[in-house]
């Protein structure tokens, strides 16, 4: 679930007057392409609510700005490759580059030409491939690094020129998967606890063992023991495989992680491939419950591949039917569900059955945005109340794969 931040309880420090290169890497021509150039420096934004999208398609990437007062873009920056998400710590926005790219890029929301700072996320190993920012603070942050055992803590605030001070700490996970990385894919702060989702996949990356949550204290930045574990592991063992998102809901003041079970039927995993589902962590206790089964092979509703909780009455998740085994190819279609109930509406979402989606969030007036990728990319909008498509598609220029909204206040634009 995006969250909406307001830039006059944080403050950004940072500024940069001319295109920086990437600390060891220099990955500046990795990430430039020559189908477009960068945008003028803007002026500033007038006050209200934007949304920053992540996009990609036919071998470039970008983030494309958009002002929810009518819709329309209002921005782009520089270009990049595909494989990308975004964060905000509710100042400034963060290019997330992940898999070949193993980058972190920070940039004003105002300036869409040049970024505050561009480092790279890897270590001694290289393919840290990072998934997710977790933002704690203006001066503390934890990136999640797919392709490593270790979690980087990091200062968000250093400046361009300040590699040497962009990292400093870092959380192990290696006990959850002696043979590599336990594939730490999201996370989500819970007052001053940290809850990392791991996939735990074997070398083939097939889902050959159950998902874990391991939590840390934030203050010391140790690991907690939850009595939860397994083998003695100190997190907590999840009862699906493969787990895709993971999502706190204070309204509710549960955790929601989505198990996608076999998906792909890989060799060697026993069982049947519907071995996932929606399971709930209680942030105090650690208990852990099975909210809504996948089902079996021989009766599903499609596997499931991440789910929104909007409310403790309304939630959506995305199945999708098995991949083509040649081509790989599936279909999602969009149900709603009762986070609380655990009951599966009977009927999809209208207009969003065997189609593509590529994310959900929602946006500032409660209305949720659903990613819809291929020829014509943008977002469909449903509002909660109805389960209902409502107003225009919003259009986007590349296919969408995240979104984040960042408020101005007036007296930030004055």
């Amino acid at each position: 679930m995006t969250l909406i931040f307001n830039p006059a309880k944080w403050h950004s420090r940072n500024s940069l007057s001319s295109l920086l290169v990437v600390g060891t890497l220099g990955f500046l021509s990795a990430c430039s392409s020559s189908d477009d150039s960068a945008p003028a420096t803007d002026t500033g934004l007038a006050a209200g609510q934007y949304a920053f999208v992540a996009a990609a398609a036919g071998g470039a990437g970008h983030i494309e700005r958009y002002s929810l007062a009518d819709n329309t873009q209002n921005g782009t920056y520089p270009s990049t490759l595909t494989d990308l998400r975004i964060a905000t710590d509710g100042s400034s926005i963060y290019e997330i580059g992940r898999f070949n790219i193993d980058t972190l890029t920070k940039y004003d929301i105002n300036d869409t030409s040049t970024p505050l700072f561009q480092y790279s996320v890897n270590g001694d190993e290289t393919q840290a491939n990072p998934y997710e920012v977790i933002f704690v603070s203006d001066t503390k942050a934890y990136v999640i690094r797919y392709g490593s055992p270790k979690i980087w803590i990091i200062d968000p605030s250093v400046g361009a020129m300040s590699e040497s001070e962009f990292k400093t700490g870092e959380l192990d996970l290696a006990a959850y998967d002696t043979t590599g990385a336990p594939n730490a894919s999201g996370a989500v702060l819970v007052g001053d606890k940290l809850f990392v989702l791991m996939e735990r996949l074997d070398a083939s990356f097939a889902p050959s063992m159950v998902g874990y949550v391991a939590v840390f204290d934030t203050t010391t930045d140790e690991q907690i023991t939850t009595g939860k574990g397994t083998d003695g592991l100190p997190g907590i063992a999840l009862s699906t495989l493969n787990p895709s998102t993971i999502q706190y809901l204070e309204a509710s003041d549960e955790i929601y992680v989505t198990g996608r079970g076999n998906v792909f039927a890989s060799p060697g995993v026993t069982g049947d491939l519907y071995q996932g589902g929606i399971e709930t962590i209680d942030p105090t206790t650690y208990a852990i419950e099975m909210l809504l089964d996948d089902g079996t092979e021989t009766e599903n509703n499609g596997f499931f591949s991440s789910a929104l909780v909007v409310s403790p009455s309304v939630g959506y998740l995305i199945t999708n039917t098995a991949p083509d085994p040649t081509t790989f190819e599936s279909f999602d279609t969009l149900r709603s569900f009762n986070p609380t109930t655990g009951i599966l509406a009977a009927e999809p979402v209208a207009g969003l059955v065997d189609t593509k989606v590529s994310n959900l969030h929602v946006a500032p007036d409660g209305l949720v945005w659903v990613g819809i990728p291929g020829d014509a990319p943008g977002f469909n909008i449903i509002d909660p109340s109805t389960n209902m498509i409502v107003g225009e598609f919003l259009a986007t220029t590349l296919a969408p794969l995240d979104v984040v909204f960042v408020e101005v206040p007036a007296t930030a634009a004055e």
